[in-house]
């Protein structure tokens, strides 16, 4: 699902984190079945409840976090147009010590084709020191 700063489109739902399965391979929780993966952090048990917890937080108001690191990725790479976010990562970052979430995007244009962007973020959820939730780190990688 294409998205542009400011338009409301919901394509995550609460209800998805009802439907979330452990992957044994991965060694994560993940939705894999909607426009957008989720994945969550845990155990063969049972989610991470931190995360879970997070994850709930961020996708009850996603239309909010998505503006938020579209507006951090146009700033810093100086574009802006239409970007499709197509995961979303609670606690499965390689570096869980320095983000807590992350979103990944395409964005639709020829000179970014097979081009992904990921924005990570950290949270005062998980970690109280910081100050609300707001977007500090961004990769760009290639499929």
């Amino acid at each position: 699902m294409y998205i542009s700063k400011g338009e409301i489109i919901v394509d995550l739902s609460l209800q998805d984190l009802d439907e979330i399965l452990y992957n044994n391979m991965k060694k994560r929780w993940q939705f894999t079945d909607g426009d957008c993966d989720i994945l969550v952090r845990g155990d063969s048990v049972l989610p991470n409840i931190k995360y879970l917890e997070l994850a709930r937080v961020i996708i009850s108001d996603i239309d909010m976090y998505k503006n938020m690191a579209i507006d951090f990725m146009e700033t810093f790479l100086n574009i802006s147009g239409k970007w499709y976010l197509f995961e979303t990562n609670f606690g499965c970052i390689i570096n869980e010590n320095k983000y807590e979430f992350s979103m990944t995007f395409s964005y639709e244009d020829d000179k970014y084709v097979n081009t992904y962007f990921v924005v990570y973020f950290r949270s005062q959820i998980i970690e109280p020191r910081y100050k609300g939730t707001k977007a500090v780190g961004l990769e760009i990688g290639f499929y």
